[in-house]
């Protein structure tokens, strides 16, 4: 696994990890007050993905891709999985399609072959082998590992139902052969004694970092940094993106530490964004959105000047 592997969880502040070694992977988390989800709340969420190919100076955004849909991850393929060839796009969500009451959520996908031009009409739902009894897979992040294999990160949502102060709350992972079956790798970070869910308001962002992919440590705080995070190596730039009232993003150079107050923003709706950069210098963008969400695609800003870097 590359070194500059990014990967996305959501979290409240307070930890039980123990000590690591000093790492090198590159992991941004949220934290959020308790707040109760509901199945209403989940079938009113719709994910879109948007495009930019100027540098993110003006942007092309599609129609609803999925209904019932919330928290997109995007992640481009380097090397054939299963029957998906290299270049195909993935869009990974929490379905709510067929969702009744909270603890029914699952994990599905969408895919493109022409870089989010056209997209799967129906989604496929992911199975993931042997995860504990009781857990609940939300909140998607996919990486494609350097032997080709495709990893997801979730968060565990059971402890998040009925949330005490002596919650364990767990991150996990999987890994696939063939992009829908996934084999349970185990708990890749966990932490006790605070409330966790969904991104809301006063939100911190967490980073954490691996050497191996399985075993996480936190090494900074954003403080006051809203929404599930993306994050994109843009010119040697890291770009984090959030939600400051509309889609925003933070530049470091190291991915470690941001500047809260040099906040760029596109002014869109929806929130959770998640990046992809493309062969060509272009960028996609997935969002959630909500069914009273204006969309508008004007940036106030550009991203960093300069050629595009591979993620």
């Amino acid at each position: 696994m590359r070194a500059s592997l990014l990967i996305l969880f959501c979290l409240l502040l307070s930890s039980c990890s123990a000590p690591q070694d000093p790492p090198t992977v590159l992991t941004p988390t949220v934290e959020t007050p308790s707040v109760e989800i509901s199945t209403v709340d989940l079938k009113e969420h719709s994910v879109i993905f948007t495009k930019s190919n100027d540098g993110g100076e003006t942007w092309i955004q599609s129609e609803t891709l999925a209904e019932a849909a919330s928290v997109p991850n995007l992640m481009l393929l380097h090397s054939d999985v299963g029957d998906f060839n290299a270049g195909t796009l993935f869009m990974h969500f929490v379905d709510a399609s067929e969702m009744n009451q909270p603890g029914e959520e699952r994990i599905a996908f969408i895919s493109s072959a022409d870089d989010g031009s056209t997209w799967d009409e129906e989604r496929t739902i992911i199975n993931i082998n042997n995860v504990p009894k009781g857990a609940i897979p939300v909140d998607p992040s996919l990486v494609q590992l350097e032997d080709g294999r495709m990893r997801i990160y979730f968060f565990d949502f059971s402890a998040s139902k009925q949330p005490h102060q002596t919650s364990t709350f767990q991150f996990m992972a999987a890994t696939s052969d063939d992009g829908i079956n996934f084999d349970y790798d185990g708990i890749v970070y966990e932490f006790c004694g605070e409330l966790i869910t969904d991104p809301g308001s006063d939100q911190d962002l967490i980073v954490t970092t691996s050497e191996d992919g399985l075993s996480f440590t936190e090494v900074n705080r954003v403080l006051g940094w809203n929404g599930i995070p993306g994050l994109l190596d843009y010119d040697g730039t890291v770009v984090l993106f959030g939600c400051d009232q509309q889609v925003s993003w933070l530049e470091s150079i190291d991915g470690i530490t941001y500047d809260l107050d040099d906040i760029k923003s596109l002014t869109i709706g929806g929130c959770d964004p998640d990046p992809v950069l493309f062969s060509d210098g272009s960028i996609g963008l997935s969002l959630k959105t909500f069914k009273h969400d204006e969309q508008v695609s004007e940036p106030s800003a550009p991203f960093p000047s300069g050629n595009s870097a591979s993620l």
